[in-house]
This record gives C-alpha cells, structure tokens and sequence, in this order.
C-alpha cells in the first residue's frame, strides 16, 4: 500500500498544531475521568468498561430575549429557560439514556457559530452561548456524556481565507476558484465542501478546516469554571464528519465539477502518487497494458479513471491543451468505463483514494489531538457513516471506533401479507436492513463499535420490536454506543407542569423522530437497560472475516452494494448465529475466515436463531426472547406463541394472563391473533434479579394518534422527496400516509401477571408517561399484575 500521509499536509498540520497554545495544565482531571479505548476495543471509564445509550437531541434551545425586553422580564425569561432544560435533563435519565449525541451550537442552524466565536459570553446572560454552556453542565451533573458532533459545523469558506496558508503564488487562482465554487453550489461553500472532498487535496480548505476546530475545542464552558472542550471528561466521542461518505464521492466523480484550478490539484496528487509508485512511463504503461496517446506522466496528463460511473476524459486531466481535450472527448464522448481499462489500474485508482481520503483524515485526527486531553485521550471517529464499502471499512479501521447507523421502516408491500400494511422483521430470519448490511457488517476486530443514529419509521405498527433487536445484536457482537435519531429538541415549554410532555409523535417528513411516542421510548427504555449494563451475553467465538488486498482494491467494489465479493454475502446470517467481526489486511491476498463456518444467505435458514443460550430469534413464531439471569424480555406475537405462559430459564421469570386494552377509535387495534407485545423486567443494577436492589417493568405494544389513515393503494412518499405516491406501496415505503392523526396518542394497554420469588417483597411504583405514580404496593408470594386498563407507562420495582 503507498504511503498516506503526503508530504505537504502534513507539515501544514505540525506548524499549526506547533502554533496552538499548550492543551494541558496540572488542574485538570486525571487520565481515569476520560472514556477511553483498549488495545481489545472496549471503552472504559474508571478502570471499569462501559456502555451508552444515547438520543440526537438539542438540548439548550433559547429563552427568547427580544430588544427592549426589562431587566426583571429577562431574567424570567432566563429562569423559565433554564427550568425547561433542568426538566428535559431529568427526563432523559427517566428514558435511560445517558449520553447525547450534539449538534448544538453548529452551522447552518446557528450562522455566528457561538462554540467558535462567542467565547466572552457571561453566565446568565441567556446567549446561545450561555444556553449551551449551562445545559451540558446540567447533563453532566446527571451523569449524561456527550458525543460531539458540532465538529461538522465550523462554518463556511470564503476568498478572505486565503491567507491561513502563506503562498501568494497560488492566492488570487484560489479566491477566484472559491468564487467559482460558490457560484456552483447557488451558496456558501461549507468547509466539509458538500461532497467535493476539497480538504482531502487543497490545503488551504484542510488548515482552515483544523483551525476552526481549534476554536471549537478552545470553547470554554463557565458552568464548570472554564474548562476548555478540548478538556472536557464529559466528551466521549470526538467526530470529524457526518455522512460524509467519501469513497461514495469519490468513486461517482463529484470532483469532476469542481472548478479547473481544484480539479487540477487533485489530478497532480493522482500523477504524483503515479510517479512514486512506477517512476516512468514504461512501467506504467506495462503495469496497465496501455496508455492512451494523450497520458504521460512526465507531463501529468494521466486521467483520474476508470470510476464507478464513466469519466469524461477532458474533466479528468491536468491538461489545457486544446488539442488534447480535444482528443478525449471525441475518442469516448460518453467518458472511459472499467471496461476499457484493466483491473490493474482500477487498483491503482482505489490505492490512491485510499491514500487520499485516509491520509488526509489521520492529518486531521492528529491535529484534533493537540487541541486537548479530552481530544488525545477519548476516541475519534473518521466518519459517522460506514456504508456497506470495504474501502469506508478499511478507513474506519485507521481510527479509534467504527461509527455506522441503519435504518428500517416496517412498512409492507404486498397486501396478502397478514401483516399487511405493516411489516415485522421478527416474521424473517433476524435483520436490521431491508438490502445490503450496515449493521451486520461493521463490527471491526479490535475496534470500538459506535451506533451514531439508528431508528425505525414512527407509522408502522410494529416498531417497539426494533430497540430489542438493535440491543439484541449490540450483545450479539459486544458493541459500545447506540445512538437514537432523533428526539428534535426539548419538548416545548409549557405552564402546564403536570402535563410538559407531547404525546403525539409527528409521522411527516421526519418519521424518524421518537418525540411524543411513549410505546417507543417504552421499548427504548427497557433496550437502553439491557445494552447499557451487558445483562446479556455476547456470541462466545465470533467469525473474523478477514479480507485481503484483491477484494480491498477490486474495482467492481467503487458500486455500493457490490463490497466484499461473495464472502460478503454471509455477514447476516453468520452475525446472527455467531457472532462477527471484520479484519481488513492488505498485505495478504485472499480472503479468508479461517477454519470457522459461515452460513450462506437463503440456505436453509435455520430456527430458531440462537447465538447463545440467553438469545433467541424464533421467527417463525414471530419473537425475540432475551433470558439471563438480569433479563426477562419477550417481544412479538404472543398470539403465536402457542402456550399460555411465557417462561424464562434463567431466572424463574413467568408471564402469563396477557391481555390487550384498544383504545376506542384507534386505526389499527391488536386482535387477539397477533397478540403483538413487549414485555421486559430488567434489573436497574446490574444484577441478576434475586440480588437485584432496583429493576423495572415495562409492557407496551403499539399506539397511533387520532385520526391516523392510509391510503394503501398507493405508495408512501419517500423522506424528505416527493417520492413514487401514486404507484402500489412500494418495498421499504409502504402505502401511503394519508393523515399522521392530531392529538395524544391512542395507546393499546397490556395487561399482564409477573410470577417470580426473585420480586417477592419488592416495593412497586407504577408510574404514567409523565412519571407520576399511578399505584404503589408491595410484590406478594412473587405476583404482580399489571392490568391493561390502566394508564402505565413503567414500573419501578425497588428491594427495600
């Protein structure tokens, strides 16, 4: 592999981190406060591994000053203000989540970027600023972490910038391409440059891009007496970029409408990185079979080609001779494909975007690291996103964890389907994603595993399944944040302390939210307990996939979905029954998974599933039983499951006497025949559940709002698209959303009794979905009936 990290970056990147001020001072806290990674891949605070549950959440918001406002108005303000925060703090420990991935403070939302530039604020003086200072001292005060994604909005580029970097030679080319640049983009030219890859190869946009964040670590937070972020233990991820993707970029030629002095500068690294590795014509030439009359690298006129979408020949030479620009287009006028090319130099296209992209993110990762104790001691992620490209695999593998999301719907498509309009995964062999893998695919071997966002779509029926499966499988292959997306911001403020909470969650362009949804938030509540204190065992021996520099370097693999060759094609099945893990080693060959076996897609699916003897995927029963000595949970049909009670091994947990309460008017009650449910009692401690000083119940099923239709001759709008609405539901949309409905959700109630001596004598709390208590008592002779008519969001079960 050629070498990643070039020459000129990175004596930019050391003289500005030689020019930033020293990031360490004796007062801050010692090295144990910090999250960090092991050698094996696991995170630890303390000395003592953890997990996080997390929410895509803002959680400052503003008080609303206007000019004019009096003094005694403001600070009412300000007090109302920070009593919403104090609440939705509370509240988010209420839903299990302890940490919160954030995007306060960012660009485009925020245009004076108050983490960059706002640093004189005044506590109290209700600014963003102040606003955002306060709010995350509170979470950190309630034991909530923070994963900072405000990295991704550090502001635009402009002409102004150009003297970050001290070339005159190439200033008035680089303003006017710049200029040129924002005509393109109709806007602002944003610093992670919309897809350009502009920071990869211009080093200007790079240094830029690495001084702003230095203002963001330089942020001082005056509720934790002006402690830097670049210092803050309360910061556990540090990411460079969000869904940047940049091997998608790359490989479909986005470059190619960049500005000629830009195009340029990237096609003289591709010759440059050409000159180092063949040093001549003749060897390139005999490690290509050919080169077209108008290549040299002598003149560095070899074209950046072949990419995953045909390349027009005069877009992607560092030539301004007529005549050959001339000849490119006209020889291919619809540009060079694979086919007309060999393999050998598909390679070499691959090998260099490797050493673009990686180089460029480790530059950036060891700047970020000079920037503070918190930034050199807890992880970094490349990119919050790891599609299914072994190239993106290979990048994340460079850096502290892997960071990748999934998404699902739940919607069906085919209306002799029983669940029609509906879907549910726990009907098919377990999985996350309706095509490729994300999920299944992205565990890397010795690597920290992140779940940056992840969600199932709000207007299907069956969506409390997904948290358990997604807690399920984090078990499965031991993985360490899962992130929810997205809570959007606090609940509005009201007067009404009672009541402060939305009961509605929206179903329009944003489907993803979870805001309002207490059958949502119930499901997470009892996952995020299951994944956050390992109540449940990972797969003992997982298969290591090991792939090799011809699958690394194949250039049918620049398509998405076509990563991974043939071996590829087992991730799913195989992580489900063993348990997996990804190695990327280029200096090997061939792909290999050792002597251990894998299971083909569609092959005899077994069933059940069971990685282990705590986990079990019964698919043709419709269900997903988690049982260890922490965990009674059972999510599914239980008018499928064939008997009466639902027991559990390992800890003498029984279920039993399940009924279901349809609110009159709801769009889509529960019968009897499917009986779908959730129903978790989970220790609070740690503990198995005889030891167990804390633990919760929770039973919930499925709710709509009032009013909810759908038109299910016709297929959904896709998000944030206009999408195919006027065509049969479609796979993965579903029918179409005729009304999300208005007003607190209908929610179906279950009704159940708990029977286990490990309870007996527990205290019980069953609390509403604002928290107040509904009925306490005392667990008698290991009976507990939770009944289906009652308004209870949780029970709290405590040992007195």
């Amino acid at each position: 592999m050629s070498q990643l990290m070039h020459p000129a970056f990175v004596l930019i990147a050391l003289t500005l981190c030689l020019a930033m001020p020293a990031r360490s001072a004796p007062e801050l806290p010692p090295d144990e406060a910090y999250v960090r990674t092991t050698p094996d891949g696991e995170l630890v605070l303390k000395g003592q591994r953890v997990r996080y549950w997390g929410l895509v959440t803002a959680v400052a918001g503003s008080p609303g000053l206007a000019p004019g406002d009096a003094p005694e108005v403001v600070a009412g303000k300000i007090a109302g203000h920070r009593a919403a925060i104090d609440r939705f703090v509370v509240r988010l420990g209420d839903m299990g989540f302890n940490l919160v991935r954030t995007w306060e403070g960012r660009y485009p939302d925020q245009k004076d970027l108050p983490l960059l530039f706002k640093h004189d604020y005044q506590v109290g003086d209700g600014s963003e600023a102040d606003s955002i200072a306060y709010s995350w001292a509170q979470l950190d005060k309630a034991g909530i972490k923070i994963w900072m994604s405000s990295t991704n909005g550090v502001g635009d580029i402009t002409p102004q910038d150009v003297g970050i970097i001290d070339d005159p030679a190439s200033a008035t080319a680089w303003q006017q391409a710049i200029t040129d640049l924002a005509g393109i983009f109709k806007g602002p030219v944003p610093i992670n440059g919309k897809g350009t890859l502009l920071a990869t190869f211009d080093e200007r946009t790079e240094a830029l891009w690495i001084k702003r964040l230095s203002l963001l670590a330089d942020f001082p937070n005056k509720y934790k007496n002006g402690l830097r972020l670049g210092d803050d233990p309360q910061i556990v991820v540090w990411e460079l970029t969000n869904e940047e993707f940049p091997y998608r970029h790359f490989f479909n030629g986005g470059w190619q409408k960049l500005p000629p002095y830009f195009r340029n500068k990237l096609l003289a690294r591709w010759n440059a990185f050409l000159q180092a590795k063949y040093g001549s014509d003749e060897a390139l030439r005999n490690a290509w079979g050919f080169l077209l009359p108008e290549e040299s690298l002598q003149s560095g006129t070899v074209i950046l080609a072949p990419l995953s979408k045909p390349v027009k020949g005069e877009l992607a030479v560092n030539d301004i001779n007529p005549a050959v620009i001339e000849s490119l287009r006209s020889r291919k006028a619809d540009g060079y494909s694979r086919d007309d090319f060999n393999r050998h130099r598909g390679e070499d296209v691959i090998d260099f975007a490797n050493s673009l992209i990686i180089g460029h993110k480790q530059r950036m990762e060891k700047a970020l690291e000079a920037m503070g104790k918190s930034c050199r001691l807890s992880p970094t992620v490349y990119d919050s996103g790891n599609d299914f490209r072994i190239q993106a695999a290979y990048m994340h593998q460079h850096a502290d964890a892997v960071s990748t999301c999934s998404y699902t719907k739940g919607m069906g498509h085919d209306p002799r389907d029983e669940r029609f309009p509906f879907f549910s995964h726990l009907d098919d062999s377990p999985r996350t994603s309706w095509d490729v893998p994300w999920f299944e695919q992205s565990t890397a071997l010795n690597k920290p595993h992140f779940v940056y966002e992840t969600n199932i779509g709000n207007q299907t029926k069956y969506r409390a399944e997904y948290p358990m499966q997604v807690a399920a499988l984090g078990s499965i292959v031991n993985w360490d944040i899962i992130v929810w997306h997205t809570y959007p911001g606090r609940d509005k403020e009201t007067t009404d302390a009672e009541k402060p909470f939305s009961r509605q969650a929206s179903v329009g362009g944003d489907y993803f939210t979870i805001r309002g949804d207490e059958v949502m938030i119930a499901a997470l509540r009892a996952a995020g307990d299951i994944f956050r204190q390992r109540l449940v065992a990972a797969a003992p021996d997982p298969v290591t996939f090991t792939f090799g520099r011809k699958t690394l370097l194949d250039p049918v693999s620049m398509d998405y979905g076509t990563s991974y060759g043939e071996l590829g094609q087992r991730f799913i099945e195989t992580t489900y029954r063993y348990g997996a893990q990804v190695f990327i080693d280029p200096t090997r060959e061939d792909d290999t998974v050792g002597e251990r076996h894998t299971i083909r897609p569609n092959v005899y699916n077994s069933n059940p599933v069971e990685p282990n003897d705590q986990i079990s995927f019964d698919w043709r029963r419709g269900h997903l039983k988690m049982d260890s000595p922490g965990a009674a949970s059972y999510t599914g049909f239980f008018g499928e499951y064939g008997q009466p009670t639902i027991a559990f091994a390992h800890n003498d947990v029984r279920f039993s006497d399940i009924t279901f309460n349809n609110p009159k008017g709801i769009a889509y009650p529960v019968t009897p025949q499917e009986g779908y449910c959730s129903i978790n009692l989970i220790t609070s401690d740690g503990q198995p559940l005889a030891k167990a000083s804390r633990a919760i119940l929770v039973a919930t099923s499925t709710s709509f709002a009032p009013g909810y239709q759908l038109d299910v001759t016709r297929s959904s709008k896709g998000r944030q698209q206009d999408g195919p609405a006027d065509v049969p539901p479609q796979e993965h949309r579903g029918s179409f959303v005729v009304s999300g409905g208005k007003g607190d959700n209908l929610v179906v109630g279950v009704g159940l009794t708990v029977q286990s001596q490990a309870i007996d004598g527990m205290h019980y709390t069953f609390r509403d979905w604002y928290m107040n208590p509904v009925e306490q008592g005392t667990v008698k002779d290991g009976r507990l009936r939770l009944p289906a008519d009652k308004d209870v969001w949780i029970v709290e079960l405590e040992r007195r």
